[in-house]
């Protein structure tokens, strides 16, 4: 009931509305059918007002009859190739993926799904990722007398060389006064951004999220770090390597690394860097750095464990550390001015009155005699020696003694 509902409702559409659809008294071969219940479709035998799609024989797709496809190729269940396409040998078309009028596809090329292709022509061995839209209109406007947006016409192609790959959800303009063009064995990473007329040569690496702005023009050789922005109407020469995050607002005339906001030499930019810590540091004031603080806290937590096991006149005793530093200064002889070197002197007098005491390097791992410690302490523990315990000793000798 539906469906009849519709049909009836388009007839007297077209024969009542002033609206330029058809007219029924002017073409007596016009006739409606219902191909499936999904599409309401006209056409005329003589192709005035057509939709002549009919479903592929290698993987379900739908194609205009007037596409020009390879009997070699698939086209998957929910793929529409339109009139004038054309399809080569051994192309694969993803499911969801639309093959607008006129586009050009040669031989062993995959695309994926979800794939917008219009006004395009792709070369031989390309890989087109999902969700890649080509050949859509360029942003492109201007003010006119009245101070409203006009829309500039975009009217030209898409022209992609052999063997390239285009990430997924990546975008390429159409172009308006010159066909934008990707060379031969570039590849394209993810989420780029490539404006109208936007000329790119062969064997360029672009990594994801670069931005491409209108009319620029890429030599061959060129390589963009991540989330790297050319200004429009910008000249990058051959052989050109640019930092990620870079932002490149004039011609690039020699080749060589870039890096920067504004992009300069590679070399220029790493000074620039540098001379901005420094100024930075100067500004923080004078405080001093604490060079070799951790190993300062390291040895002043050792004078504790010296005085205790002195007091508890435990004999035997080998001290382990873990910084290597620490243990070849308790074992030198020599003599510094440094703050460390006071507090493991202190650290070696205390460790000359225990009987029989070594000091040994340990690699990362827990510092075992305070266990050993701990646990011997407990034969001569009393409640007066829990208040002049270490507390790196602490809550280890409560452990044990429980």
């Amino acid at each position: 009931m539906t469906m009849a509902v519709t049909v009836r409702r388009v007839l007297a559409f077209a024969s009542s509305s002033s609206a330029p659809f058809f007219n029924l008294n002017q073409n007596a071969n016009l006739r409606y059918i219902l191909p499936s219940p999904r599409h309401l479709s006209a056409f005329s035998e003589d192709g005035s007002v057509a939709d002549k799609f009919h479903k592929w024989h290698n993987g379900g797709g739908t194609l205009h009859e007037s596409a020009s496809i390879d009997s070699t190729a698939l086209v998957e269940v929910g793929a529409v190739v339109h009139s004038e396409s054309i399809v080569g040998p051994n192309v694969r078309i993803g499911s969801g993926t639309i093959v607008g009028p006129s586009v050009t596809i040669a031989h062993s090329t995959n695309i994926g799904y979800n794939v917008a292709l219009s006004n395009c022509c792709i070369g031989d061995s390309c890989v087109i990722h999902n969700g890649v839209c080509i050949g859509q209109d360029g942003f492109g406007f201007y003010v006119d007398g009245d101070g409203n947006m006009i829309k500039k016409p975009q009217m030209l192609n898409v022209i992609i060389g052999n063997n390239v790959e285009i990430g997924a959800n990546t975008c390429i303009d159409r172009g308006s006064w010159r066909d934008t063009v990707i060379g031969d064995n570039s590849k394209i990473d993810n989420l780029v951004q490539i404006g109208h007329n936007v000329v790119i040569g062969k064997n360029c690496l672009l990594c994801g999220q670069v931005g491409i702005a209108g009319s620029a023009t890429i030599g061959d050789y060129v390589t963009m770090g991540g989330r790297v922005a050319i200004r429009d109407h910008v000249s990058i020469i051959s052989k050109v390597r640019l930092a990620a995050a870079s932002c490149v607002t004039k011609d690039i005339k020699e080749p060589g690394d870039y890096g920067g906001f504004p992009a300069i030499s590679i070399h220029q930019w790493r000074r620039q860097v540098a001379s901005r810590c420094q100024a930075l540091t100067k500004r923080e004031g004078n405080r001093p750095l604490l060079v070799g603080s951790h190993e300062v806290m390291m040895g002043l937590s050792q004078v504790p464990r010296f005085l205790w096991v002195i007091e508890m006149s435990f004999k035997n005793v080998t001290f382990e550390f873990s910084c290597k530093h620490i243990c070849d200064l308790l074992h030198s002889s020599s003599s510094s001015n440094s703050k460390i070197a006071f507090i493991l002197a202190a650290c070696n007098n205390n460790l000359c009155r225990i009987s029989n005491s070594r000091v040994s390097f340990i690699r990362k791992q827990i510092n075992q005699v305070t266990h050993i410690l701990a646990r011997t302490s407990r034969l001569y523990s009393s409640q007066q020696l829990f208040i002049v315990f270490p507390h790196c000793i602490d809550i280890l000798l409560i452990n044990e003694i429980r």
